[in-house]
């Protein structure tokens, strides 16, 4: 039987993991232009080079490919995770790039909050878990004296998380700020070194790197 379209040569070429992967890549890009309501199973199969029915078999519906994205998203940010710098002046303008770098996951995030508000988000429970593992090892962290032992650990991972993120997440926010757009070289060294000094004023001061105490804080002047 003569091959006929791209769908004929996935159903005798593509191993199942490869038309997996190459229609989760392309269900990541519809979701990010048009999110979870307005994206449509044609277009995504068309974008794969697939057919609807092999989106199903994989994915089961729309919403399953949605959450199959969710995950992928979430195991690249385990990894970002695995490769944090050690210290939180170098972190901050890691969180920063990491998130400069992967638009399209500011933008699912934005998509997700935008048609689900306060209802429950695809995964709820299992991210939610992920999220708490985040702020223990924020309160780690703490108790081994490398962030502020005052601050709440929870405020203080999203606090990060904000700090990051924003600048892409509201791009026409930094224009206005800044006179820059977020991908723009210069405003990316500019914020990264501004995070990198934020880094070291919030460290504590007997950690190496921070920087040194004023003395009205701690060598009291003689009365």
């Amino acid at each position: 039987m003569p091959v006929r379209d791209r769908a004929d040569v996935d159903r005798f070429t593509a191993t199942p993991q490869a038309a997996s992967d190459r229609i989760l890549d392309a269900a990541i890009e519809e979701f990010v232009e048009y999110g979870l309501a307005g994206a449509r199973v044609d277009r995504i199969a068309a974008r794969a080079g697939a057919n609807k029915q092999l989106l199903y078999r994989h994915y089961g519906s729309k919403e399953g490919l949605f959450d199959a994205a969710m995950r992928g998203m979430i195991s690249r940010f385990n990894q970002i995770r695995s490769e944090l710098p050690p210290t939180l002046e170098e972190r901050l303008p890691f969180y920063f790039e990491r998130a400069t770098d992967d638009v399209p996951w500011v933008r699912l995030l934005q998509w997700e909050a935008l048609q689900t508000g306060d209802g429950p988000a695809v995964n709820e429970d299992e991210r939610r878990a992920h999220m708490e593992r985040a702020v223990a090892s924020v309160r780690a962290d703490q108790a081994a004296g490398l962030l502020p032992a005052d601050l709440d650990a929870g405020q203080l991972f999203l606090s990060f998380q904000a700090l990051a993120a924003h600048p892409t997440a509201f791009p026409q926010m930094t224009r206005f700020i800044t006179g820059m757009n977020p991908t723009d070289p210069e405003f990316r060294a500019q914020r990264a070194e501004f995070l990198r000094r934020l880094g070291r004023y919030l460290t504590p001061a007997d950690e190496p790197g921070a920087p040194p105490a004023s003395p009205s804080t701690s060598d009291p002047a003689p009365h």
